[in-house]
């Protein structure tokens, strides 16, 4: 996923409506040739995985990166807990923008 679908937020920086309803997330990532920010890359591998068989429950979270310890940010990013067939339970982030 990471390797095929970039992360970008040309939208969000352009203040277009972004859906992430699945449809829309796998017509513009996958069938549109573009890539997406956080919520849709989440959206997209949920939608995967669940299709898979597995349990997946999105979560909404706070980046930390480059942040001082004493600065609060606010909850603006998507991840994804995955839940495997033994019980064990990943965190899983596919969208996360990075330096690099």
């Amino acid at each position: 996923h990471m390797r095929s679908i970039p992360f970008e937020n040309i939208d969000v920086v352009l203040g277009k409506t972004i859906s992430i309803k699945p449809r829309d997330v796998e017509a513009k990532l996958v069938f549109g040739g573009r890539g997406g920010y956080c919520f849709e890359h989440s959206t997209l591998l949920q939608s995967a995985l669940s299709a898979m068989g597995y349990a997946v429950t999105p979560r909404l979270c706070r980046v930390r990166f480059n942040k001082p310890a004493d600065v609060m940010a606010p909850y603006s990013h998507m991840n994804l807990c995955v839940e495997v067939q033994d019980g064990a339970k990943y965190l899983v982030d596919v969208g996360f923008g990075g330096v690099g």
